[in-house]
């Protein structure tokens, strides 16, 4: 569902940006390997994916669930995932940028706590197989409205594309009191939330660059009510024209009632760290 509703915004921003601002892209005059003027960048790499996340999931019958936390409670770690970021110039002021990165986690936990999750109880003790798949995608038209030899600053507004889900088996207590030796139970919630947000640019060099970007919203789209917080910054060499290496950092945050068809409750979803990458410019 929310793929669909992510196609949907995705399909009408495109189009409306090829439409109008694809003729005068063609009097854009590029440089490639510098970050202010280049037509075409992508950063490819490996994102250390820390994760921070309370989920709660009620019940269909009523059961108030319990705020689970997904690293202390059911020993989830950090991995390591590819991810991609990109973006065209059409104009001199104007990106279309893009993101994605996906995430999927599996452990065995011997509970140290009862977690209500959803129809089920799993008791103290238990033993709980878990498993956390994440992806998230990201859209966003940016205009930059300073631009300088060395620096460009601009505002963006796009799409973040969210879809998590968590899974969790073992044996537990039904909403009639029955244990099940096997009781398996899923909460996913995916769906768009707007973006708004500040970018910049700083070149300390012909080959040395810094981005950072900044987004803070309030929000109540379906199927989320709350607020996000969306943070990253980059290093970037670049020792040949159309080529280079990166280091950098995001941070994401999202607090937020869900109400979804499969997910009924609250999420506390952070995920944080570094990322190093390859970068080509054209």
């Amino acid at each position: 569902m929310g793929r669909r509703v992510f196609v949907c915004y995705l399909r009408p921003l495109t189009a409306l940006t090829l439409s109008v601002l694809a003729p005068v892209a063609l009097a854009f005059d590029s440089v490639a390997g510098n970050p202010i003027l280049d037509r075409f960048s992508f950063d490819i790499g490996t994102y250390l994916y820390g994760s921070g996340t309370t989920v709660t999931l009620n019940g269909q019958s009523g059961e108030r669930g319990f705020p689970i936390d997904l690293e202390h409670d059911l020993g989830f770690e950090n991995v390591n995932r590819f991810r991609i970021d990109g973006y065209w110039r059409i104009t001199k002021h104007q990106r279309l940028r893009l993101m994605y990165f996906q995430v999927d986690r599996q452990t065995t936990k011997t509970l140290q706590r009862t977690l209500q999750y959803g129809n089920y109880t799993y008791p103290v003790s238990a033993s709980v197989s878990a498993s956390n798949d994440v992806s998230v995608a990201s859209l966003a038209w940016e205009y930059d409205f300073f631009v300088r030899d060395h620096v460009s600053l601009g505002a963006n507004i796009g799409v973040h594309n969210l879809d998590f889900k968590l899974a969790l088996s073992g044996s537990a207590t039904g909403p009639n009191g029955t244990r099940t030796p096997e009781a398996s139970q899923t909460g996913s919630a995916d769906g768009p939330l707007p973006m708004l947000g500040l970018a910049g640019i700083f070149r300390a060099s012909s080959r040395f660059y810094f981005t950072a970007d900044l987004a803070a919203l309030k929000v109540t789209v379906n199927p989320y009510s709350g607020t996000l917080t969306d943070f990253g910054a980059t290093a970037v060499w670049r020792p040949f024209n159309h080529f280079g290496v990166g280091a950098g950092y995001d941070f994401f945050r999202l607090t937020a009632s869900v109400d979804a068809d499969r997910f009924n409750g609250r999420l506390d979803w952070r995920y944080s760290g570094p990322r190093v990458f390859f970068n080509a410019s054209f």
